[in-house]
């Protein structure tokens, strides 16, 4: 039976219902030349038909369109879902939903392996609809069509048409629709606001959108396959975004995690100077690399960092360097006269210390 066309499952069907053509026809309110032609593989059912014919039969729509009564889901999906164990066996159930991955379960593992395994498979449905779409997996697509009622994108997956069924996939999980097809929408919001930009509107690279509180928009497009292979383009650099964010975020933790504020007035009050100094250069180091994207040595960093928060109005009018310029400057170039044994003609007060401390760790 798998292997049947569904034209010649509907015959069967209808022949162990002991049913003529017409009898068939007759409870579908259709014509017996249209069962003739779906048993003859001329034509298949419309959209609205096969509820009803799987109510008649009593079987699954599932079992008319794949040849599966107890059908759960398709073999792709069954592998789909088998590669998906693997990603996290011990946790899988928080981390896959409705063969998504769940981001923030994801990255609740803090194992950056299982996150990068993680984030090859899908975080929105548009990518599930895509890959069946690529694939050729009509029966797949059509299923879920019936499943969730998307007439439209079911009339043209059996015709198909692959742009009329990007354009209906669009549609739906995409343009001017709320983002509720994210695995913890929220927290794709958040990246979308840092990454897009909140109220942008403009061109980004090759696409034109507008992302407005939840909302993506797309304009002045053609919405067909094109559009939608720059829709799965635009995830692939989201999750490329989370998984950058993530790598910082543990080498932040693998760098500077246990260097706290107690930590440092420990250490200061056992007399260890110099390596509060060069423990708090790394922390510096750490979260400029991590939080603000900055590369290269500290010195090229804390410029850049400088430059752009550095500045503020002394009160009469005057736009000059705010207090911690100087000091995170002097408290590198001390550094480097501890690492590089370079002769210094000042050291660190108290005072200037304790600051350096303060505004590090509450930094980040």
């Amino acid at each position: 039976m798998e292997n049947q066309s569904i034209g010649k499952k509907i015959a069967e069907l209808r022949k162990t219902k002991g049913w003529t053509q017409l009898e068939l026809a007759e409870k579908l309110n259709v014509s017996d030349k249209a069962v003739s032609k779906w048993e003859k593989d001329k034509g298949i059912p419309s959209v609205e038909i096969f509820p009803n014919l799987a109510k008649l039969f009593g079987v699954s729509i599932d079992y008319i369109m794949i040849g599966e009564k107890n059908y759960a889901r398709s073999l792709s999906e069954k592998k789909q879902h088998e590669k998906l164990k693997k990603v996290n066996q011990f946790n899988y159930n928080s981390i896959v939903s409705d063969n998504l991955i769940d981001i923030a379960q994801l990255l609740s593992t803090n194992d950056f392996k299982v996150i990068k395994d993680g984030l090859k498979y899908p975080i929105h449905k548009i990518e599930l609809l895509y890959d069946w779409l690529k694939n050729k997996n009509w029966k797949i697509l059509f299923r879920y069509a019936i499943d969730n009622n998307l007439d439209i994108l079911a009339e043209n997956v059996v015709n198909h048409d692959k742009d009329s069924i990007a354009e209906a996939i669009l549609k739906n999980y995409w343009i001017d629709q709320y983002i509720q097809h994210w695995q913890n929408s929220n927290y794709f919001i958040d990246f979308a606001k840092k990454y897009f930009g909140n109220n942008y509107n403009g061109n980004y690279g090759e696409y034109r959108f507008t992302f407005d509180g939840n909302i993506i928009r797309y304009r002045n497009y053609s919405l067909n396959l094109d559009l939608l292979l720059d829709v799965i383009n635009i995830i692939k650099k989201i999750k490329n975004e989370i998984l950058n964010e993530i790598s910082l975020r543990l080498d932040k933790e693998r760098l500077a995690g246990g260097l706290t504020k107690e930590y440092f007035y420990g250490e200061l009050s056992k007399g260890n100077v110099e390596l509060v100094i060069i423990k708090l250069c790394v922390k510096l180091e750490a979260i400029l690399r991590c939080d603000y994207h900055y590369e290269g040595e500290l010195s090229k960093m804390l410029d850049a960092y400088c430059n752009k928060f550095g500045k503020v109005d002394d009160g009469w009018g005057y736009i000059v360097d705010a207090e911690f310029v100087e000091k995170l400057n002097r408290l590198r170039i001390y550094r480097n006269s501890i690492v590089h044994l370079e002769n210094c003609n000042f050291q660190l007060t108290n005072e200037e210390i304790n600051y350096c401390i303060d505004y590090i760790c509450e930094l980040g």
